[in-house]
């Protein structure tokens, strides 16, 4: 899928799309330990402990949505996807690689997943058969292409 426009969702712009973001978060974190959370996760990204990335479509309808949350590191951050939900925000290479450079602006050494199911997904809309064990992402230093 094609989207309008991927975004990231500012803080006090959470409310107003959270009604479509919430069965997308809940379906992505049902089988995970953060389970019946996604109030917690609400909170979270109402004090900016998590971001949002969300694919809109033409008529600003949320199609796809990823909870990123920011662990510091010396000189950068890891970034960790904690749930990614809706129709093809990381299928296809041109949005995968609007989000590497967009966390590639917030100096993020590395981009990890926390569930090997996911994981494996990801790798395989990404091209990649077997190289999904690969636990982290190695980031671009700045001004590297």
């Amino acid at each position: 899928m094609k989207f309008s426009s991927v975004a990231v969702v500012l803080a006090h712009r959470v409310p107003e799309l959270w009604a479509q973001c919430r069965p997308l978060i809940q379906s992505a974190i049902a089988t995970s330990p953060d389970r019946g959370n996604v109030d917690r996760i609400y909170d979270q990204l109402l004090m900016g402990e998590r971001e949002l990335l969300v694919g809109l479509d033409s008529l600003g309808a949320v199609q796809a949505v990823l909870v990123l949350r920011y662990q510091p590191e010396r000189d950068g951050f890891i970034v960790h996807i904690q749930a990614a939900a809706g129709r093809g925000l990381l299928s296809a290479r041109d949005e995968w690689a609007e989000l590497l450079r967009w966390l590639c602006t917030k100096k993020v050494k590395r981009i990890q997943l926390h569930c090997q199911a996911a994981q494996e997904r990801l790798w395989r809309r990404m091209g990649f058969e077997t190289a999904y064990r690969v636990m982290w992402f190695e980031m671009p230093a700045q001004g590297e292409k």
